[in-house]
């Protein structure tokens, strides 16, 4: 039960075949189900067509009204179901005015009373809500419903009394007692819409390392700053992840890139694992080029993380050499789906807008299929200053003007897409470009801009679940469940390594995230609320009546008036059966919560009996009694 709901936080649901001719309606309706569907006559010339609800598969909520000439024909009229359509109905009648289109009207006779009963159900969930699915399909719309519209003198037939605006409380029918098909999707849509209610925010810590090592090859000094990455603020990591760049720059690295260098760095981040007496363990590590990435988990860590395929990005020299380039790590933690991308993007002052397209580049990569994206790195942002405009910031110890002129702050200012990639603000000093063992920024003559170059970047993914929010289970489908997940975490700490064996300085960012863990015990008590409900559901839709009064008395030869009342939420199709009596109307169908009367009259006391057969229910016998008085 706990992987049903995990996968349904997931949202993998799987496309169903339609029997659809159209692109144009198969588009509309991918993700859409059959909830219901009704023979009906069209009235002015009884043209036999098939009406049909589909429901989004995902939500639920939102819903088409389709027209077809039979039940697997092409669908030729396909609208949302909304405010802007008008319904109204009589016993056997569906007049539908569609005022997004030119009010036209149709109206058909409903010759199947549980099917016009069941396609009610599905409309009346829809018929007091404003339009949410973009209507794609006007043009293939209006050319139907101007063929088939109705001839004005069958619109005074809407007036004449008979047809009553629809309501809710019209019709409860769903098909989820007798169609498995459609009560799993039911369920599917239960349970997601209690995400809230069975799930709780759980603390997991992330703590992200990048670190352009210049081609140095490691020595003890590098392991203290590797050694913070295992904590996230005054706590244990439970995921870290390292981005090193320029760990050879050779040109067989570039051009094939591989690495032997990359055995040495991979032996360092062992070694910084095993300080920690077993706590931790590589998940995963890769190389491309001058890159090394790895992936550390806390053993232990709760939900357990797991890390899938490794992949490789290659940025240099038209996506051929590997001297820039990203290798891309997916990585679940329960139903929570991190990216962790370790960069190293064009270099120099001028190539702006190249690293700006880059990182557009590596978010469309991944676009919509995580909760949390970080692209990590020596992504070469420069100052927009001169080295001796740089150096006097910092030696003010100015960083607000520093990072104002950061060429990655002023792009995400003006580029909505990168402003989707947040950072912690910078409370430390540029991490480039430093004299090699110095903390003197560059005294070479080529006097490089100090310049934030070295970034942690993380964006958050489109709310897709609750968590927490809910103290007791919801059952209306109707009902839009307010998500919460995923959310920006809060970040534990944000700050530069110290280590001065390379021209740059490592940085260091710790965030702590909230996700959803699922809390068995109360999926336990969903799972029997749910049995409980379609037992319940299964229960109110048994027709039922009762009556008034609770006795006939009458004379012989005379009238008394019977109230049936349909107390269940089926539409009752009842049946006069009786001896020594006779009723007007002798049939009929009641709406739940509705009251019908019959007219009894007693012919002959003796044997005298009246009985209500209700079709699909237990038929009710009324005590009648003949009285002198």
């Amino acid at each position: 039960m706990k992987c049903e709901v995990i996968m349904i936080i997931k949202n993998d649901y799987k496309r169903s075949p339609f029997a659809m001719t159209n692109p144009l309606v198969d588009a509309q309706l991918h993700n859409y189900e059959r909830w219901a569907e009704s023979s009906a006559l069209l009235m002015q010339s009884q043209e036999n067509f098939c009406l049909s609800v589909y429901r989004n598969k995902t939500t639920l909520f939102d819903s088409m009204l389709c027209i077809s000439k039979q039940r697997n024909s092409p669908i030729l009229c396909c609208v949302p179901i909304s405010i802007e359509i008008e319904f109204l109905i009589d016993s056997t009648h569906l007049a539908v005015t569609l005022k997004q289109y030119e009010n036209i009207t149709l109206i058909f006779v409903m010759e199947n009373s549980k099917q016009f009963e069941d396609i009610l159900g599905q409309i009346v969930l829809n018929i007091n809500h404003q339009p949410i699915v973009k209507d794609t399909l006007r043009k293939l719309n209006l050319s139907f419903l101007y063929s088939v519209q109705i001839p004005d003198k069958y619109l005074e037939l809407l007036t004449n009394g008979s047809y009553v605006k629809l309501k809710p409380n019209f019709s409860f029918a769903t098909p989820i007692i007798d169609s498995e098909p459609h009560r799993k999707s039911w369920e599917k849509r239960i349970y997601s819409l209690n995400s809230g209610y069975v799930t709780e925010p759980t603390t997991f810590r992330v703590t992200f390392m990048t670190w352009n090592v210049a081609s140095v090859k490691p020595n003890p000094t590098v392991m203290e700053d590797l050694i913070k990455a295992f904590h996230n603020g005054t706590e244990k990591s439970d995921i870290i992840f390292i981005a090193l760049q320029e760990i050879d720059m050779g040109v067989v690295s570039v051009v094939s890139g591989t690495s032997k260098v990359k055995d040495m760095w991979s032996t360092v981040i062992h070694a910084a694992v095993n300080y920690k007496r077993g706590e931790y363990q590589v998940a995963a590590e890769s190389t491309l080029g001058g890159i090394y990435a790895a992936v550390i988990f806390r053993n232990g860590a709760t939900p357990t993380p797991i890390a899938g395929g490794v992949k490789t990005i290659r940025l240099g020299a038209g996506g051929l050499a590997a001297n820039k380039g990203t290798i891309i790590f997916p990585v679940t933690v329960g139903v929570a789906r991190f990216i962790f991308m370790g960069c190293h993007l064009t270099p120099h002052q001028e190539a702006w807008e190249a690293r700006n397209q880059q990182l557009h580049l590596l978010m469309k990569l991944v676009d919509g299929n995580y909760d949390y994206l970080a692209i990590i790195g020596d992504l070469n942002y420069r100052i927009e200053k001169s080295y001796e405009d740089c150096i006097t910031l910092i030696n003010q110890n100015n960083i607000k003007e520093l990072r104002g002129n950061d060429q990655l702050s002023l792009s995400r200012e003006k580029d909505p897409i990168l402003n989707r990639l947040k950072e912690p603000f910078q409370t430390f000093l540029p991490t480039y470009k430093f004299d090699m063992d110095s903390d003197v920024y560059d005294t070479s003559e080529k006097h490089r801009v100090p310049s934030y170059t070295d970034r942690v970047l993380l964006r958050r993914g489109r709310k897709r679940a609750a968590m927490g929010t809910l103290e007791t289970p919801v059952f209306n489908i109707i009902e839009q469940p307010e998500l919460n997940f995923p959310a920006m975490p809060k970040c534990a700490d944000f700050n530069c390594g110290k280590c001065r064996f390379s021209d740059h300085r490592a940085v260091i960012c710790a965030y702590k995230f909230l996700i959803p863990q699922v809390n068995d015990e109360k999926l336990e008590k969903l799972a029997d609320s749910i049995y409980d409900k379609e037992c319940e559901i299964s229960e109110f839709l048994v027709p039922k009546i009762a009556f008034m009064p609770k006795m006939l008395a009458v004379k012989e030869g005379e009238k008394i008036d019977l109230k049936i009342r349909n107390i269940s939420q089926s539409w009752v199709k009842w049946k006069y059966n009786g001896t020594g009596t006779t009723a007007s109307p002798q049939q009929g169908l009641i709406l739940p919560n509705y009251v019908s009367k019959i007219e009894i009259t007693l012919d002959k006391a003796e044997n005298a009996k009246v009985e209500i057969i209700v079709e699909g229910g237990k038929s009710v016998n009324v005590p009648i009694t003949a009285t002198t008085a």
